[in-house]
């Protein structure tokens, strides 16, 4: 046993560790932070949540060499500074949320301090979004693919993504001496599964996003509603488009309703009757969960639109190229929700949502099941 490893107070029920990306204070990686936790607790797992964002030892350069990039990350933190209220109360929401809902191992405050005190539990499941990289792994351990466990614990992923699909030689190879070490490889997307097949001989199954691990009615439990006596169209932003301003008037002179814009970077900016700024992710989901329409450029804000059942239209680029949503909105027969233009919009077109509700059934039972064969194989 490793001197000074750290004994997480488990019950002799199998114990696991989850790394994820649960402090970026941001709704996606909150949330499914969340719903990983809650299914794994509910099929009898002992979890917690590794409490490690970054290195402290290790710092990105402040000047990145691109002139654009550089020029862009100065205008955004002066800019940012004239928001810096709601930016402290966005950051005190999410502080609280994780401290309400996620239960964490203590605080590492290095990558030496983690590999000389490894939580001593039965595995360990990293997972979801772009966890699977060999490109600066050292900076974050949620994407350093586990390499960092030592000793008996199993390695899984669940719902993993890549985050790049343009490894060289040398990459591959370290991928693939990393994933042979997993006990069991879970991606998100059908294009990873594939990647991964042709280009390392990986295979691996596909599984829900977390947040589709939990069921409307979860979610319904920890939403807050939105104090508004009125009707309203909700936009939530993530990636900017040129496209939002001309959709968000053209709904808002079909509907007359009020437009709403949640969204967390202060730059940004849409013509919005309301734009909130420092939304908990609980006061997120009820945004969504209390819209008559929700219009998004984000994975997630699909995803709750869609969990929550809710008429929606997710608005990307042709250039984006964005697999993941293209692939959600594909498993459930809902391809035209995907817009890249004004004509796109179709307010008589509404989703029937019975036999959605049965194929995300279906497979929240898969995944599940997943998680139950790696509890059992535990036992």
């Amino acid at each position: 046993m490793v001197n000074g490893r750290e004994k997480e107070k488990m019950s002799k029920n199998p114990s696991s560790i989850t790394t994820t990306y649960h402090r970026s204070y941001n709704y996606g990686a909150s949330l499914q932070a969340y719903a990983l936790q809650q299914a794994l607790i509910g099929i009898g797992f002992e979890n917690k949540i590794l409490d490690f964002s970054r290195n402290s030892f290790v710092n990105e350069p402040f000047i990145s060499g691109n002139l654009k990039i550089d020029i862009a990350r100065m205008l955004f933190r002066i800019l940012s500074f004239f928001h810096i209220k709601e930016k402290k109360r966005l950051i005190k929401k999410f502080d609280e949320f994780t401290k309400k809902y996620l239960q964490l191992t203590r605080k590492y405050d290095s990558f030496e301090d983690l590999c000389e005190n490894i939580p001593e539990v039965d595995c360990f499941i990293t997972g979801s979004d772009q966890v699977f990289t060999v490109r600066k792994p050292e900076l974050v351990v949620s994407r350093n693919m586990l390499a960092f466990v030592k000793g008996r614990a199993k390695k899984y992923s669940y719902a993993a993504s890549l985050a790049e699909y343009d490894l060289n030689n040398s990459e591959k190879e370290k991928f693939k001496k990393l994933l042979n070490d997993f006990d069991a490889v879970s991606v998100r997307e059908k294009r990873a599964a594939n990647y991964l097949l042709s280009n390392l001989g990986i295979e691996c199954r596909v599984d829900l996003d977390p947040v589709f691990l939990l069921n409307k009615d979860d979610w319904v439990k920890i939403a807050k509603v939105p104090e508004i006596n009125v009707p309203y169209i909700l936009y939530y932003q993530v990636n900017s488009n040129p496209l939002a301003n001309y959709i968000l008037k053209k709904i808002k002179n079909l509907t007359k309703k009020m437009i709403v814009c949640v969204q967390t970077n202060p730059i940004i900016r849409v013509k919005a009757d309301r734009v909130i700024l420092d939304a908990s992710p609980e006061e997120f989901l009820g945004w969504i969960m209390n819209a008559d329409l929700v219009v998004t450029t984000s994975f997630h804000g699909t995803a709750f639109s869609i969990l929550f059942e809710k008429d929606f239209y997710t608005l990307t680029k042709p250039s984006s190229n964005p697999v993941r949503i293209i692939n959600l909105l594909e498993n459930y027969h809902l391809d035209d929700r995907l817009i890249y233009d004004v004509e796109g919009i179709d307010l008589t077109s509404k989703i029937n949502w019975n036999n959605i509700i049965k194929l995300i059934e279906k497979d929240r039972n898969y995944s599940l099941q997943y998680l139950k064969d790696i509890y059992s194989s535990l036992k």
